[in-house]
């Protein structure tokens, strides 16, 4: 009897081992007769029930997958995968609810559970629970500091919290240096909470005070103070100023008057005793600062006229090695970047001697990065000559500022496209995907290369191609993927209407915030779609109509101005712009983070070319190309919550239709771009 059983159990253990092979290379169907079979013979076999749930799971059967996770934790009620998968199935059916209450348990059992805790953290999110949704997913990464999907859940959250029930500010502080110091997140999406976490400080607060209020004397008399400089000097300001695009005008204005300070004390013969110039990191991180946004702050005359004076002065000697020459070359660097300084290559060559790692920062970002792309220029291929009248006019315009500038992504864990497919849209049938191993993926329209990077973190082993028309764009992202250590990833320069005759059909392809910059949008999403081939999947970011009519206001009121995409129409557009509106209180534009780069305010409000769309013509189109649009991407988490509150059936996020009526309802929820997924129709 004994030898009976033993025979049964092996039999068994090679069924579950060979089922769980199954699973994990996609044949669901198989995996599950294997589970079933077993179950058959022992129906209390919970490894085997569990693995069965997670196959209905993986299918979209959430009711079902959700009933065999029951009966493993009815018999072990503290049964942590169990429960865990529980909770999952639960949040993937829009339970959460119910989710909530099976996630609080299992944390309570399991309190330093990351997985546990990051889980429910999502899920006090989704229910519009921010405070709580903070904590638990800070404890998530606490437990598990390595962890990249942690980091991006909370990065997430953190970004978009509402800070009105924090009053723990060294706290937030604490929190918000420890995500910008880490990598693998995107720090830039933290903008917006470290300006308000910064204006919390009694410092922050009393210069943008004198700031907005153009008390221009009194702004100057706070930075003679040392324990104004040493405030500035903190940490954390200067993590920020040398990582962020800060979309703040009080901020904009108290950094334009510090500048403007600095350079009025570094054609003095005191500066050289002044605590600035004497601890010179602000300078160095205010360059940085500058540099990333493109070098959008305003200047007067005066200032052009004493920094002429400053670079006059420099440029007629040798510079020496002091802090208080290399504290002058930082003014300089806060006002043009250093590698177009006759001065650069000295500079360069000194830089080595008695090395300032904060000095050397500002050197590599401002001379060092921009020859290495100037380099990879040479070693991009072409496809095609660009002949297209428009397609030439946006090269141009990217060539000479590409756009973005980034510093950092968020890292994930990458997954297979089905399973990115399972996450975004769980109620989707996953046999109508039709895509390869590896799968081909085309990024058009790459530009700086962020995206390509999202998507080579996002999916598993596949094989990236992007392509755009402006090679300095091209570089940029070359240079980004070398430092990351990427090597799988091919760049291409040409444009989208060279890619007719592209002959390996593609499994993926992602064009977002390009098409609606062509002249005609229609016949690039028209070739994007013959490439692609049947069963495979497209994301699109497209402008809204609707969400765009201030800026399109704005557009007209630039038009009227008569100004043009130059450097200094760009600069002299803002404030007049920021003159116009900031008196409208909460009026989005200026809290937009790219009205605060020259290179986002140009691609914002003085782009060459622009179409927008409602989504009744994103409609027809998807009708037109044979694509089926399976649902929206969103970064704010809070659309589509209030979207499932509205249309609480399931399936609803599927309707266009029901789109749009919410969108009308609600005219910003697309103030960046429609951003969606549609499957190319399956051949029979």
């Amino acid at each position: 009897m004994t030898s009976n059983l033993a025979i049964e159990s092996s039999e068994a253990s090679i069924k579950l081992e060979r089922a769980i092979e199954l699973h994990q290379s996609g044949n669901l169907e198989a995996a599950e007769t294997l589970y079933r079979e077993i179950l058959d013979q022992d129906p209390n076999d919970l490894g085997a029930l569990n693995n069965l749930g997670c196959v209905n799971a993986d299918a979209g059967r959430f009711a079902a997958a959700a009933d065999c996770f029951r009966k493993v934790i009815d018999a072990r009620p503290t049964d942590q995968q169990a429960l865990e998968n529980l909770g999952k199935a639960l949040i993937r059916s829009d339970a959460l609810a119910e989710a909530e209450a099976v996630l609080k348990g299992l944390v309570e059992l399991y309190p330093k559970s990351a997985n546990a805790l990051s889980l429910l953290g999502g899920v006090f999110r989704d229910r519009g629970n921010a405070a709580s949704a903070f904590n638990m997913q800070w404890r998530a990464v606490q437990a598990d500091p390595n962890h990249d999907g942690f980091w991006t859940s909370f990065v997430s959250t953190f970004a978009q919290l509402e800070l009105n029930f924090v009053h723990d500010e060294e706290r937030l502080r604490e929190i918000l240096l420890a995500c910008l110091l880490k990598d693998g997140v995107d720090h830039q999406s933290l903008a917006r909470i470290a300006a308000e976490i910064l204006k919390r400080d009694e410092t922050f607060k009393r210069l943008t005070g004198l700031a907005l209020a153009s008390e221009s004397q009194s702004l100057m008399e706070e930075f003679y103070q040392e324990d104004t400089l040493r405030a500035l000097s903190d940490r954390l300001v200067l993590t920020v100023l040398k990582q962020l695009i800060v979309p703040d005008i009080g901020f904009e204005r108290t950094l334009t008057g510090l500048r403007r300070f600095l350079l009025s004390m570094a054609v003095r013969d005191e500066a050289e005793r002044h605590w600035a110039f004497t601890n010179p990191e602000l300078i160095y991180a205010l360059a940085q600062h500058c540099f990333l946004n493109g070098y959008v702050f305003a200047e007067s005359d005066e200032e052009v006229d004493k920094f002429n004076s400053l670079i006059a002065e420099l440029s007629a000697r040798k510079l020496t090695t002091s802090r208080f020459d290399r504290a002058r070359v930082g003014v300089v660097a806060c006002y043009v970047r250093l590698l177009d300084w006759d001065k650069a290559a000295e500079i360069w060559e000194s830089a080595n001697e008695d090395p300032d790692p904060d000095y050397s920062q500002m050197l590599m970002k401002q001379i060092e990065n921009p020859i290495h792309e100037l380099q990879l220029r040479e070693v991009i291929p072409g496809v095609g000559d660009i002949t297209d009248e428009v397609s030439k006019k946006v090269q141009s315009l990217y060539e000479e500022h590409p756009y973005p500038r980034w510093e950092s992504y968020s890292r994930v864990q990458p997954k297979p496209v089905e399973a990115v497919v399972r996450d975004l849209f769980p109620d989707f049938h996953l046999e109508r995907l039709e895509v390869g191993d590896p799968p081909k993926i085309l990024v058009a329209g790459c530009g700086t290369g962020k995206q390509l990077m999202l998507a080579w973190s996002r999916f598993h082993n596949a094989e990236l191609v992007g392509i755009d028309l402006s090679v300095s764009s091209l570089a940029y992202a070359l240079r980004k993927l070398k430092e990351n250590s990427i090597e799988n990833v091919a760049l291409i320069h040409g444009d989208i209407l060279d890619l007719k005759e592209w002959s390996e059909p593609l499994d993926v392809i992602e064009c977002v915030g390009v098409l609606h910059h062509m002249d005609d949008p229609l016949e690039g999403w028209r070739i994007l779609s013959h490439l692609l081939k049947p069963g495979g999947l497209m994301r699109i970011g497209l402008y809204s109509s609707l969400a765009r009519r201030e800026i399109a206001n704005v557009r007209e009121f630039i038009a009227k101005l008569g100004l043009e995409a130059t450097e200094e129409d760009i600069r002299r557009g803002r404030q007049e712009i920021i003159e116009h509106l900031l008196d409208k209180q909460g009026h989005e534009l200026l809290n937009a983070g790219d009205f605060h780069s020259l290179h986002g305010a140009r691609d914002l409000l003085f782009h060459v070319q622009e179409h927008r769309f409602t989504l009744p013509q994103i409609s027809d189109i998807c009708r037109e190309l044979s694509l089926e649009f399976l649902g929206f991407e969103f970064a704010n988490w809070r659309t589509r919550a209030a979207f499932r509150e509205r249309y609480p059936k399931q399936g609803a996020e599927r309707s266009l239709e029901l789109w749009h009526e919410f969108e009308q309802a609600n005219p910003l929820t697309f103030t960046g771009m429609y951003q969606f997924w549609v499957l190319k129709e399956p051949l029979g």
